[in-house]
This record gives structure tokens, C-alpha cells and sequence, in this order.
């Protein structure tokens, strides 16, 4: 997960806004530096088999909300510049292709966050 979060992100703003891929490169690196940023996405990683129901669910969104908060404003407008129907796709391909995404994403709205590959607070 680490290195498709590293490499899908510099592959879109390639395509999308190739003059902010040095920019992206480096705050990437700078959240790959993280521990807390690298330990959620090991975290994430590990519940790519868990079902919907699953009593670890709670805590994984507990600790995505904790790391969206401590990272806010990161993604120096890379998917803020992205037409809503690119962001609907790459959600649908985030929170689709594990069993527990959809409730992963209703227990982050629930601590005050929307959208997987556009993060928003909206609370």
C-alpha cells in the first residue's frame, strides 16, 4: 500500500499537473518519513480482508481520522485541482476493492471526515 499511495499519486499529477510533480514527490517522501503515516497504511493494508463487520474496523477509522487530522493540507491541491468524476473513480477503486471499504468510509464520516481520495472535514 505504501508504494501505490507513493506511485499512484506522482503517476495522476504526471498526467493531471506535471508541474507539481516535484512538489508531490517531496511532501510524499515527507509523509513516508512519518511513522504514524506508514503505520496506518501498513494498518489499512491489513484490513484488506476484513469483512464490514469486523470489531477492528472502529479503531482503523479512529486511527485514519487521527492521521488525516495530524496531516491535514498535505496534498498541495492535487486532488482539489481533480474533476469530481476522476475522484468519484479512484474512491470507487480505493473503498471498492476491499470487503470493509464502504463501512470504513462511514465510520470516518462519523468522526468528522469525507471522501478517500479528497479528504475533507466537514464537521
Amino acid at each position: 500500500m505504501v508504494e501505490i499511495e507513493r506511485d499512484s499519486w506522482i503517476l495522476t499529477l504526471a498526467v493531471l499537473s506535471p508541474e507539481q510533480v516535484a512538489e508531490a514527490m517531496a511532501l510524499k517522501g515527507a509523509l513516508l518519513d512519518d511513522e504514524q503515516f506508514v503505520e496506518t497504511l501498513r494498518r489499512l493494508s491489513a484490513a484488506v480482508d476484513w469483512a464490514p463487520g469486523d470489531p477492528r474496523l472502529p479503531a482503523l477509522a479512529d486511527q485514519v481520522a487521527a492521521m488525516l487530522d495530524e496531516h491535514a493540507g498535505w496534498s498541495a491541491g492535487s486532488a482539489s485541482e481533480m474533476e469530481a468524476g476522476l475522484v468519484d473513480l479512484f474512491d470507487s477503486l480505493a473503498l471498492d476493492s476491499f470487503p470493509a471499504g464502504r463501512r470504513l468510509e462511514s465510520l470516518l464520516e462519523e468522526r468528522g471526515w469525507s471522501g478517500w481520495t479528497r479528504q475533507e472535514r466537514t464537521g
